[in-house]
């Protein structure tokens, strides 16, 4: 006598297709997940190494601002009250004598020139120092001793000098010199992106010498 087949009851191994399918969904969404993570994760870092990039720049823009206008010679040329001092001041360019560094070209006068120009992203700010000749005329060397773009992107660059009384976009006392230098630097939207950067330009030096010496000299004095 046989014996029938007893049922199994026994669960049947592996995964059906739908389960096959949820984890494919799942894994997909994980894995999404951590690829968008990983992608806002390299924006980020992008983001803060741009930012930390601009703000090398403002600084440096603002260290070498104050160093050449701060120690800016006040030269000037003429005799008594039709001297006038060899200054530019623009909104768009500063230049200035400064004494050159004896430790890289030899002691003398150099012109150290700023100017903004326009750049395909904004406006860039360009520094550039000449050697600089007094005799038999003002002369401004070429090519530059040193040349450099000190800022370029989304920006308004604009330089502005104080009077003592307002600020204003262009300098025309060529028988002053102004008061207080200023850098303001704004996005294209005009909002502020480095606070403004203000400099007292050295001015104690003797007017009209240079007509009646070979170079600086410190004993004519102005008659009143």
């Amino acid at each position: 006598m046989t014996r029938a087949n007893a049922p199994t009851n026994h669960p049947q191994a592996g995964f059906t297709l739908i389960e096959l399918l949820v984890a494919m969904t799942l894994l997909g969404l994980v894995l999404g997940a951590a690829a968008g993570g990983v992608q806002l994760a390299g924006r980020a870092h992008e983001r803060g190494t741009a930012m930390l990039a601009e703000t090398a720049a403002f600084a440096v823009t603002e260290d070498l601002l104050r160093r050449q206008i701060g120690r800016g010679f006040p030269l000037a040329v003429g005799l008594a009250r039709e001297a006038t001092y060899v200054f530019t001041g623009e909104t768009a360019q500063l230049a200035t004598p400064v004494f050159g560094d004896p430790a890289r070209e030899g002691a003398g006068l150099h012109l150290a020139v700023f100017r903004v120009e326009d750049s395909p992203s904004g406006a860039r700010l360009v520094y550039r120092e000449h050697r600089l000749l007094t005799r038999p005329g003002i002369q401004a060397l070429e090519p530059p001793l040193r040349a450099a773009t000190l800022l370029d992107g989304p920006y308004r660059l604009a330089l502005g000098y104080h009077d003592g009384a307002r600020w204003l976009d262009r300098w025309s006392a060529k028988q002053d010199l102004p008061h207080l230098v200023r850098l303001s630097l704004r996005g294209l939207d005009g909002k502020t992106l480095w606070p403004d950067i203000v400099i007292r330009p050295h001015s104690d030096g003797d007017r009209g010498c240079l007509s009646a010496a070979p170079l600086l000299c410190r004993d004519a004095p102005i008659p009143p």
